[in-house]
């Protein structure tokens, strides 16, 4: 009882050194949450990519490596007597200075999850979790310090959002267009619909001057964005493949002043890209998987400078046993400012 009285008060003055309030969420209460209330029924399909930053057509840097591991399962919620068939999606960026386990100085430190729980095969958002901690020191352009996380909670039917600025001590429940993203977080399954009836030709492509519209969130602001669609020819994972080529801008509604950047996807059908591995779990998974189920090969994100490049290097399923999910045993204590900037670039 005295054991967990003390860490009771050390959590209490931790939160207080973070500007967390007593009853404001940290991370690993929805990861616990999410974990707790998850039944995997699958295998985990793990999708690695290797992230380099290009210029030229080159690769001149690697910045880090992505894993998605996407698993099936069900959902238990608060009080309900039944199952909901759901899936849940964790995707870790990693620089390899967060791989070789040095400490968080020197040019680049990127250690960021995401975590998403969907249904299926309705694929409505129950819980999107951001988790930031991202330490950018470019030779050309400004430094980036950022250690955030930040969620969107819709378990409810409506959305609940809450933020925390480690940095800053700041927090937030306030997302200018919150009903946009709410919604857009119950159209998953339409857009997702839309790109399979593109790549599978039973529609038209789309352009910007079209009413396609995704919302993202750009500086707290769900800023909506366009979208253009093309059916070519690429070398990725496995070989050549016929793609989808979605080149994805802000709307021409889109407020000025916030800072967005473009980003191009190549994608193509996930039966097409399980058959490239021969591997059996994946074959039936993908045999299961509704016609929208699309797999990304290579995307890139915009920079001032050159862009960021994500590329499929392997695909593979694992055991969702225990131990399926990550969640850290202690509260995340980011680096302090003046630790931090002591340390020297």
């Amino acid at each position: 009882m005295a054991r967990k009285c003390i860490t009771l008060a050390l959590v209490g003055l931790l939160l207080t050194a973070l500007g967390l309030r007593a009853g404001d969420p940290v991370p690993e209460d929805y990861l616990q949450e999410i974990s707790g209330r998850f039944t995997p029924a699958k295998p985990t399909v793990v999708m690695q990519y290797s992230v380099h930053y290009r210029f030229l057509s080159l690769n001149l840097l690697q910045v880090a490596n992505a894993t998605i591991e996407t698993t099936e399962g069900y959902w238990r919620a608060p009080g309900a007597d039944k199952d909901v068939p759901c899936a849940v999606i964790d995707v870790h960026l990693l620089s390899p200075s967060v791989i070789d386990k040095d400490e968080r100085v020197g040019r680049m430190y990127i250690n960021d999850r995401i975590v998403s729980v969907v249904t299926m095969p309705e694929l409505e958002t129950l819980y999107y979790l951001k988790m930031t901690d991202e330490l950018l020191n470019p030779i050309l352009g400004a430094k980036k310090d950022l250690q955030y996380f930040h969620v969107y909670d819709l378990a409810g039917g409506d959305l609940e959002f809450f933020s925390h600025d480690y940095r800053k001590n700041i927090s937030s429940t306030n997302l200018t267009g919150a009903t946009d993203m709410a919604s857009q977080g119950r159209e998953v399954a339409r857009v997702l619909n839309l790109l399979s009836d593109l790549y599978h030709e039973r529609c038209g492509p789309i352009s910007p001057d079209s009413d396609f519209r995704i919302f993202v969130n750009c500086d707290s602001k769900a800023i909506p964005f366009a979208a253009r669609s093309e059916r070519t020819h690429i070398e990725a994972f496995g070989g050549e493949y016929t793609a989808l080529r979605v080149d994805v801008m802000p709307a021409r509604e889109a407020p000025k002043g916030v800072r967005t950047r473009d980003f191009t996807v190549w994608a193509a059908s996930f039966m097409d890209v399980a058959e490239r591995t021969a591997n059996p779990n994946l074959l039936k998974i993908a045999e299961e998987t509704p016609a929208w189920g699309m797999t990304p090969l290579i995307a890139d994100y915009g920079m001032p400078i050159g862009h960021i490049r994500l590329s499929l290097v392997d695909m593979k399923t694992q055991d969702s046993g225990a131990g399926w999910f990550s969640v850290p045993e202690v509260v995340y204590v980011p680096t302090g400012p003046r630790e931090a900037d002591a340390a020297g670039y």
